[in-house]
């Protein structure tokens, strides 16, 4: 986890998380970059000690790679940096990444097989999912991800959730309205992740669950 606030002027930040076992294959993570912010959600595939290890190792490659490469070349070096890893463990990793520019909100993101990101207008009426066909870390040798583009206007609000999520639903778009209703009610985008994993506690989750925020002040 991040290990201070990341304090920017104009965005309220939150994560948390509730794993399935005593510990997580789940991370987010989020620090400053010379042109803004980097925010990162990611699942490695498994739960428990095995899962935690790898997610720990990956946070660290992609920490040290984002702050020389772009988005979409951070990946590739963490794909690169991990291989042996995840092919010993027969793993892979599912995971979001994107990059702020606060004055503008402009957004740069690549999903690599994650495919729970949303953000939800200032009036939390409606919702859009940020989609990628990107496969996840691991999940081919020698793979490449592309970067998409989108703005966080004001008062605009980036949810990301890991797939445990899914466990409260039936149907995934269910999840995303239910994360728009929450907006809606929560002040803060800490209130918005104590909402989301308030409503995994009161479920049995075979999957840890895991959730980032990111609210621009109107």
């Amino acid at each position: 986890m991040p290990r201070r606030p990341l304090g920017l002027e104009g965005y309220d930040v939150a994560g948390g998380g509730a794993p399935a076992r005593s510990v997580s294959g789940d991370f987010y993570d989020w620090h400053e970059l010379p042109d803004g912010f980097q925010v990162v959600l990611a699942d490695v595939m498994g739960k428990g000690l095995t899962a935690a290890i790898l997610a720990a190792g990956l946070r660290a490659v992609l920490r040290g790679a984002s702050r020389y490469n772009t988005l979409a070349q951070a990946l590739r070096r963490v794909a690169a940096s991990m291989a042996d890893d995840l092919n010993e463990t027969g793993a892979f990793v599912t995971i979001f990444a994107a990059r702020l520019t606060p004055e503008t909100g402009a957004l740069e993101y690549v999903d690599a097989g994650h495919g729970l990101a949303v953000i939800i207008d200032a009036t939390a009426s409606s919702a859009r999912l940020l989609t990628s066909e990107d496969l996840p870390i691991g999940a081919v040798d020698d793979d490449t991800w592309e970067s998409h583009e989108d703005v966080l206007a004001p008062g605009e609000t980036l949810a990301v959730v890991s797939d445990g999520i899914l466990d409260l639903f039936d149907e995934p778009w269910d999840a995303v309205e239910t994360g728009r209703e929450l907006s809606g009610v929560s002040a803060t985008a800490q209130d918005l992740v104590d909402e989301i994993l308030a409503r995994a506690a009161h479920h049995v989750v075979t999957d840890d669950v895991t959730a980032l925020v990111v609210r621009r002040d109107r």
